[in-house]
């Protein structure tokens, strides 16, 4: 259907996630095919059309915890946690009979027979009622609501109990998902998309900030500030970054745009080339760092170097959005 896909990233994970196209709302579920965590790996250099690529190769295994399994409710249970486990069963077991119209109305008959469960009700519908677009003004209005109650929401002993078994994804920027636990800061990164497609950067950008610091958020406080024309802060947040992850890989091609939007260009040159120096990153992500040097080779004047990034992408997805009409016109 419209807006769902289907990735496989680099670190061995598929993705299914569905929700409305030109969003960046998804919702998400991540499935890891390794059962094991490679660190303390070596690299080995090899060379594809005149660049050089660096390959990572299996280092020392680590275990990883597995996904817990839901909390369900007891004999000794209380009335609304065995609503809410109730609930939770049957709209994470059958998602095909609970599309996020049903939610709303599942979600809306627990808040009225059980009032203390309405915040962790009110999330429920902005988590599914963001990714559809009969829903999507009521749930905006919900999370309006719901954010400045966050710590309310999250101290509920049954939200701590239950929301962790779901684990909604949201798109931090191309080729970049979440994958937290229902907590805060999945809840943070929800609601700064959710103001985003509302155009409204500024109060996005002070959500993110409100997060605790990590990888992810700073992709999205530096793609904010690319969005707010802060280049200068784009740079200072992406400094001393390395390409060890997909994350890392993201954040230098932040870097480089925000580079070539101060007439950088070798500078965003070299961030590019640095993003895309590992082709076991995800194809989505080469193929964001090759389209976006390409935009600096053009104002550099350089079309037949952006052409030659252009058409590298061309021979992995054929599709690329928007790919063919640039093509077309350094051709003309």
């Amino acid at each position: 259907m419209p807006g769902s896909r289907i990735s496989l990233n680099s670190s061995g994970r598929v993705t299914t996630s569905a929700g409305i196209p030109g969003s960046g709302l998804y919702w998400t579920e991540s499935t890891s095919l390794r059962k094991r965590k490679q660190s303390g790996g070596r690299t080995e250099e090899s060379i594809v059309d005149d660049e050089v690529y660096v390959e990572d190769l299996p280092g020392i295994a680590q275990p990883v915890g597995p996904r817990p399994e839901p909390a369900k409710a007891t004999f000794f249970s209380g009335k609304a946690e065995k609503a809410l486990s109730a609930l939770f069963y049957d709209i994470y077991v059958d998602t095909d009979a609970n599309p996020p119209a049903i939610v709303f109305e599942k979600t809306k008959a627990v808040a009225t027979n059980f009032p203390e469960l309405a915040l962790a009700m009110q999330a429920v519908q902005v988590l599914h009622g963001s990714t559809n677009s009969k829903l999507s003004d009521e749930a905006f209005r919900l999370a309006d609501d719901l954010w400045p109650k966050r710590e309310e929401l999250f101290s509920h002993k049954l939200v701590r109990k239950y929301f962790p078994s779901v684990i909604p994804a949201v798109q931090i920027t191309p080729g970049i998902y979440s994958n937290e636990r229902f907590n805060m800061k999945a809840l943070g990164f929800l609601y700064s998309e959710i103001l985003q497609i509302q155009k409204k950067y500024e109060e996005s950008l002070e959500v993110v900030e409100m997060l605790s610091p990590d990888q992810l958020t700073a992709i999205a406080v530096a793609d904010l500030e690319i969005a707010l024309l802060r280049f200068e802060d784009a740079i200072a947040t992406t400094e001393d970054i390395e390409n060890e992850d997909d994350a890392t890989a993201v954040l230098l091609i932040l870097r480089g745009i925000a580079f070539r939007e101060q007439e950088f260009f070798d500078a965003s040159l070299e961030c590019f080339k640095q993003a895309i120096a590992k082709k076991d990153r995800s194809e989505e992500i080469l193929n964001r760092g090759l389209w976006e040097r390409a935009y600096s080779y053009e104002r550099m004047g350089k079309k037949a170097m952006a052409k030659k990034d252009l058409e590298k992408i061309l021979s992995r997805e054929l599709g690329y959005d928007g790919l063919m009409a640039r093509l077309k016109k350094l051709n003309a």
